[in-house]
């Protein structure tokens, strides 16, 4: 791919990161999911890993970054897995066993950001 492109094609996605994470817009580019019967499974890698019942079908690919918002707090957290009607996320703070609901924000972004990974590494190749 021409190196032009390859620069027209990263900036183009430069741009629209941006306007998904302007929080002056509409939506942040993310998706808002209620998640319940959170219950606690294990500790990994500073990670306190639930997993929960979901009411749809969550798009969002396992491994990627999101937050969660417990009893009126938001912490980071990662979707570790997903499997059907569960999701298995890892969150940086300890709950309790058992969460009985809370919200799951994802951001849309991510993919877009990993796809302009990949074009700066293959520019140089």
């Amino acid at each position: 791919m021409p190196s032009q492109l390859t620069n027209e094609l990263i900036q183009a996605l430069n741009e629209e990161i941006d306007t998904l994470k302007n929080p002056r817009g509409r939506s942040r580019g993310g998706n808002i999911v209620k998640v319940f019967n959170g219950r606690f499974l294990r500790e990994v890698s500073g990670l306190n890993v639930y997993v929960f019942n979901l009411e749809n079908f969550l798009t969002d690919l396992d491994d990627s970054p999101a937050e969660i918002e417990i009893s009126g707090y938001r912490y980071s957290a990662q979707i570790l897995l997903t499997q059907g009607l569960e999701v298995e996320i890892g969150i940086e703070r300890f709950s309790g066993k058992f969460v009985s609901e809370a919200t799951l924000y994802t951001n849309s972004w991510y993919l877009l950001e990993l796809l302009k990974k990949k074009l700066e590494v293959t520019r140089f190749d």
